[in-house]
Parts: structure tokens; C-alpha cells; sequence
């Protein structure tokens, strides 16, 4: 049950919850950290949002004709006001069909700009392995493989094999 305690607006020294949680009644509101000094360009000091929870990745191509199936799909993320940290771990157990390039979609929160992120670990693709990701502003992840010690392309779906694994973890802005 949840008690309501009335404070004294503002009080000094340390104050400790010792049973339960402390509970933001209101939505937009949260920790102020505005007695900090300000950077140049500050555009906020108030932690308003915080959240754990599970996605469901998958692999996709650019022209939505491949069929897979999964010995896993997984991910976690964790959402600390505009940063999203997620993980990703994909194995699949067939792969069939598609054309264009690789995709991996159903992150669980669009992402407001380009970021990139590295792959720990990428196994069982015919060539061009995946080494990094950029994840875009319409949701999609796009793997990307080495072409050459200049250059990086996209995976094309043709080298993601039968068994296929991939696990990246990955922080993007919303």
C-alpha cells in the first residue's frame, strides 16, 4: 500500500527511505539535479524517466522477402531518460529467400538521429562477416561488414547463412 507522507518543501541534510521505494506521483516529474553547475548548451537537468524491459529482435531484408526462424531472438534494454541501451542476441536456425541488404528491426524505441554501435560477436555468414551497426531514425538497425580496409557496406541478406548468429549491445538518443 502506498503512503502518502507530507513533507516541508524543502529540508537539509541526508534523508533515508528505510522501507519501500520513492514514488514520483506525477508524470514529468523526477530527480532535479539543478543545484549542479550548468555546461554551455544544458538543455535539462531533471531525470524524468527510467526503464528496464525485454525486446523481440528480427532479421529482416531491405526488400522484406527472407524467411527465417530462430533458435534465438532476444534482447534487453534499459532507458535512462533519452538513452536507450539495448542488447541483442539473434541465432537462427534457417534462412530462406531474400534479396537486398540485412536488417534487424523491432528496436524498442525509435532512435532520433543516426548512432552506431560495434558487434561483440557475428558467426556462420558466408562472407563479408558483420562487424558494426548504425541504427536510424525509422527504427531500423543495418549491419555492416569491412568491404575493404577503406571502406564499409552494408550486409547483404545473401551472406547471412542458415545458422547465422549475431550479438551487438548498442546505446542510441530518443
Amino acid at each position: 500500500m502506498l503512503k502518502t507522507v507530507g513533507f516541508p518543501s524543502t529540508r537539509s541534510g541526508n534523508q533515508t527511505i528505510v522501507d519501500g521505494d520513492l514514488v514520483i506521483g506525477t508524470a514529468g516529474r523526477g530527480i532535479d539535479f539543478s543545484a549542479d553547475p550548468h555546461p554551455a548548451g544544458m538543455t535539462s537537468e531533471l531525470l524524468d524517466d527510467y526503464e528496464e524491459g525485454t525486446w523481440t529482435p528480427t532479421i529482416t531484408s531491405s526488400n522484406s522477402d527472407v524467411i527465417v526462424a530462430y533458435s534465438t531472438n532476444s534482447g534487453t534494454y534499459t532507458k535512462i531518460g533519452r538513452l536507450v541501451t539495448i542488447t541483442c542476441v539473434i541465432v537462427l536456425s534457417s534462412k530462406s529467400g531474400g534479396t537486398g541488404t540485412t536488417r534487424v528491426g523491432g528496436i524498442p524505441f525509435v532512435a532520433s538521429a543516426v548512432s552506431s554501435g560495434a558487434i561483440g560477436f557475428a558467426n556462420n555468414y558466408t562472407t563479408g562477416k558483420p562487424d558494426q551497426i548504425l541504427t536510424f531514425a525509422d527504427g531500423t538497425i543495418i549491419p555492416y561488414y569491412s568491404s575493404s580496409a577503406t571502406a564499409s557496406a552494408q550486409l547483404p541478406i545473401s551472406h547471412v547463412g542458415n545458422t547465422s548468429a549475431l550479438y551487438f549491445t548498442m546505446s542510441y538518443i530518443v
